[in-house]
């Protein structure tokens, strides 16, 4: 799995989404990127294949709730958060930003 495939998967998230109905949000990703196991992509690419996925209008939304179910389906995620994936400008020594 490589960068393009990632950004095929953010755009997939983008344009085809569904709102939200439920009263409670679902879990999200927030943030400019994410950085996922080969698996967890993997197991993404086979589940929107097979038309298996929720999709939201918002890219971090879709992506928390792919790795949720993945999680609960699959195996336990391991969550970590570097503060380097700033949220707010562009600074030297991030990994990225969001503007």
């Amino acid at each position: 799995m490589d960068s393009y495939d990632l950004i095929v998967l953010k755009t997939i998230a983008i344009a085809e989404y569904g709102e939200w109905e439920e009263e409670v949000y679902p879990p999200y990703a927030n943030g400019p990127g994410y950085v996922i196991s080969s698996d967890i992509a993997e197991y993404i690419v086979y589940e929107f294949d097979n038309q298996k996925l929720r999709l939201f209008k918002m890219e971090d939304v879709s992506m928390g709730m792919w790795v949720q179910k993945f999680d609960k389906t699959r195996q336990p995620v391991e969550y970590s958060h570097d503060v380097k994936f700033f949220q707010a400008g562009c600074f030297d020594g991030y990994y990225t930003a969001h503007y």
